[in-house]
């Protein structure tokens, strides 16, 4: 969850200059694969689009900032852009990826926050 904050605490920052959305994709610790005792929350893994639904409105209750939407049960974009487990990625205008974090290991909210203030303070 702390990863999480830190995401959300760019949303807060940066929101009125680019838009952000959580794309949520297939469960990456679910109960009966690979759970992490830390994890606050035990999801099993989804069998269904409305599995993935609920799971995708009980991270928005939890108070996300920004928009959260659902990826196919087919996983489409999981697929096109490798997501899995968790990744931060910017997309401009014509759809060209600009930065790029996959995760479990890059994703770093801490470093797309300097990306962000050194793209900003290059256009100004």
């Amino acid at each position: 969850m702390e990863k999480l904050d830190r995401f959300q605490s760019l949303v807060t920052d940066f929101g009125a200059m680019m838009d952000f959305v959580i794309v949520y994709i297939m469960e990456a610790h679910a109960q009966e694969e690979w759970a992490l005792p830390e994890n606050k929350i035990t999801l099993s893994q989804h069998k269904n689009i409305n599995d993935r639904l609920e799971a995708a409105t009980l991270l928005q209750d939890m108070g996300s900032n920004c928009p959260i939407v659902v990826d196919t049960f087919e996983n489409t974009g999981t697929l096109k852009y490798a997501a899995m487990p968790e990744s931060l990625f910017v997309i401009d205008d014509s759809s060209k990826v600009r930065f790029l974090a996959r995760g479990p290991y890059c994703y770093d909210p801490d470093v797309l926050r300097k990306w962000i203030q050194n793209t900003v303070n290059k256009t100004k």
